[in-house]
């Protein structure tokens, strides 16, 4: 019965979110710490083995991989009108990080699993506003552009940065989106 009345109450609040034009979301990306290392943005060329039982030559053989660290970002936004909405958001991960604009020590970590993995904690909370360019709820495809604020705390620093970026809200149902972002701090 608790469940039940649990359910219930669910319902009345997400509906309630909805109408008045405010909701959660969450979101899953990724860290490109690689690209800007190397100049390889995208898909990389990696070696693999397959060790085999002894006696046999092992399996060697090269894949495409992405090298991105992947993060977990929780936001809460709300429409202020038709065309601006306000987001806060919590993002979390744990990331390698380069020391330097050419770190060999972390490209031969990435790409050849080399070294001590030095894994550190980043935690950010972001704020920022978006213009979209067409209304969310009335088109099927709605582009929009950010720009924000963020303060960022990783296991060495604290710091702040200025994110802008673009994305596209992909509508699956009413009030359910698709969201595809891509943002520079």
């Amino acid at each position: 019965m608790k469940f039940k009345i649990f359910l219930i109450l669910l319902c009345i609040s997400a509906s309630s979110l909805y109408a008045q034009n405010q909701g959660l979301g969450i979101h899953f990306g990724a860290y490109d710490f690689y690209g800007p290392q190397t100049g390889s943005y995208l898909f990389t060329s990696k070696e693999h083995i397959n060790f085999q039982p002894d006696g046999i030559k092992n399996d060697t053989s090269t894949r495409s991989v992405l090298l991105w660290n992947p993060l977990i970002k929780i936001t809460y936004w709300f429409q202020l009108n038709k065309r601006f909405d306000l987001n806060l958001g919590l993002s979390l991960a744990n990331l390698q990080y380069p020391t330097s604009t050419k770190d060999s020590d972390y490209i031969n970590r990435q790409l050849h699993d080399i070294g001590e993995r030095r894994d550190r904690f980043l935690g950010e909370l972001d704020f920022r506003a978006n213009y979209n360019i067409l209304q969310r709820n009335k088109h099927a495809f709605s582009p929009y552009v950010f720009a924000g604020g963020s303060l960022t705390y990783h296991n060495i620093f604290w710091g702040f940065d200025v994110p802008v970026g673009a994305g596209l809200n992909i509508r699956l149902d009413t009030g359910l989106f698709l969201n595809l972002e891509t943002g520079y701090k």
